[in-house]
């Protein structure tokens, strides 16, 4: 969620807060109290969308990484010991094709590993009989496949999560809107009687309303306050 969202979600949670500290003073009127109820629900709604979201985005770039990195293993562990065995029978150009360190595969872009991937399973099949010696088998190509095949799956993940999340963002905008609408045209209206009867409640209203940048540093006001306080 958007910094100024959260921010503005916090400013809703701290009106909340203060209504319910003095709900005695407000408890009376039903429509104050639906206002509270509604607003209360939205916050909840919001709550709700901004968790889902954050909690699937994590979820995609975790699983796609463990998947990345099994699979990295996986083809390092195998292009090494071909390269072992065409060191061995002297096929100098096998040997460069698999000359592949670990931090070149975790280097590589995600469709470069898959289409190295492809090629490693196809060279232990073109080279079944000599590899079989040296314990790279179908077995060994079947399992480079699957975990091929459970990467790629995960290439299209963060694409719909990022089409999840600008559902998300709107839904947002639109709780947002409800959110203001309550705050503005309700509450901050059903709030002015209090300014002459009960001042303190009012003020301290007025000041739970007010949206805090919490990302924001102010080093140099800070600063500047600390000397005019010197002299």
């Amino acid at each position: 969620m958007k910094k100024f969202l959260e921010n503005k979600f916090a400013m809703i949670g701290t009106v909340i807060a203060l209504l319910k500290q003095n709900v005695a003073l407000w408890t009376s009127s039903t429509v104050f109290k639906v206002a509270v109820t509604d607003l209360e629900s939205v916050k909840a709604d919001i709550d709700n969308v901004r968790n889902g979201a954050e909690q699937k985005t994590n979820g995609s770039t975790t699983t796609k990484g463990a998947h990345r990195e099994e699979l990295e293993n996986k083809v390092y562990e195998v292009i090494s010991v071909v390269y072992a065995m065409a060191t061995r029978t002297g096929n100098k150009n096998l040997q460069a094709d698999m000359k592949h360190s670990l931090s070149d595969l975790q280097g590589m872009r995600d469709g470069r590993l898959v289409a190295l991937s492809a090629h490693v399973i196809s060279i232990i099949r073109e080279n079944a009989t000599a590899l079989k010696d040296y314990s790279v088998t179908e077995e060994s190509a079947t399992m480079l496949d699957s975990l091929c095949s459970s990467f790629s799956s995960r290439l299209s993940t963060p694409r719909v999560v990022v089409s999840e999340r600008k559902a998300a963002n709107e839904s947002l905008d639109d709780l947002f809107g409800k959110a203001d609408d309550i705050l503005q045209n309700v509450i901050d209206k059903l709030m002015v009687p209090y300014k002459t009867s009960k001042p303190d409640f009012y003020s301290a209203y007025k000041s739970a309303r007010k949206i805090v940048n919490y990302g924001t540093r102010h080093e140099k006001e800070e600063t500047k306050k600390e000397e005019e306080v010197e002299k």
